[in-house]
Formats: C-alpha cells, sequence, structure tokens
C-alpha cells in the first residue's frame, strides 16, 4: 500500500488532556517538499504537550516497519544516493533497535537499490553506494 497519508493509531490519555474524552490521531504523509526549519530530527523531537510525546514514541516503530516496504516513504528519508550506513541508521532511529547489515543488505538488493560504487567514510572499509532507479 504506498496511499501518501495512513492513518495507524489513535491515541487518548484523558489524565494528560484538560478536555473530556479526547482522542489523537497519528497520521504520516509523505510531503515533496516542505518549509525550512519545518522538520527536526527525530532525536531533536521537543518536549511536546499533552501525550504527544507518547504518541511519537509509539509510532516511531511504526514508521519503521513501512521503511524499505512503503518506496515513497523510504525516498523521502533517503538521500538519493545513500550508504547501506544512512539506511541502517534510518531504520535504527525509527525502531530503537540494532540492525544486522547482513539482513539489511539483502533488504536493500531486494528493493533495488542498487549499488553504484564506493565512498570511504572513515576507518575500515569503504560503504556501498546506494541508488534507486529513478
Amino acid at each position: 500500500m504506498n496511499d501518501p497519508v495512513d492513518h495507524r493509531r489513535g491515541h487518548g490519555l484523558v489524565s494528560e488532556d484538560p478536555a473530556p474524552a479526547t482522542e489523537s490521531t497519528a497520521v504520516y504523509g509523505v510531503l515533496d517538499a516542505i518549509g525550512e526549519g519545518a522538520a527536526v530530527p527525530i532525536t531533536d523531537i521537543p518536549n511536546l504537550g499533552f501525550d504527544h510525546n507518547h504518541i511519537v514514541s509509539t509510532c516511531l516503530p511504526l514508521l519503521g516497519e513501512k521503511l524499505f516496504v512503503d518506496m515513497a516513504f523510504t525516498k523521502a528519508l533517503l538521500p538519493a544516493q545513500f550508504t547501506t550506513r544512512d539506511a541502517r541508521a534510518a531504520q535504527e532511529q525509527l525502531t530503537g533497535e540494532r540492525v544486522h547489515m547482513g539482513n539489511l543488505n539483502r533488504t536493500l538488493d531486494q528493493t533495488g537499490a542498487g549499488k553504484v560504487g564506493h565512498v570511504s567514510t572513515g576507518p575500515g572499509r569503504p560503504a556501498a553506494l546506494r541508488t534507486y532507479a529513478q
């Protein structure tokens, strides 16, 4: 399913909200472009009101499940050319779990993220540079 908007889960902690029986709904969407400063890195989400930090922390793993499955979402998160390390960092930030590089490489191969070269990102073996066919 590659819908641009996906309703994932409803939330509501009555004790956190002064209004009675308020329900929050988490929705994500893929945008072509956003204004400068309109987004923050996942690791820099500020302290939000009511139960919104809980909503974000609950939804991040759900978005992690979409990575490498919903290609519009995946391409929106990763640059046009990326390394396997970049892909691993994105998945680990969303899921909060360590990613096995061998499994990730197999997943990337299956999704059509072709290797277009290598790039040195520090000590050790150069990282494979990948891109998705347009």
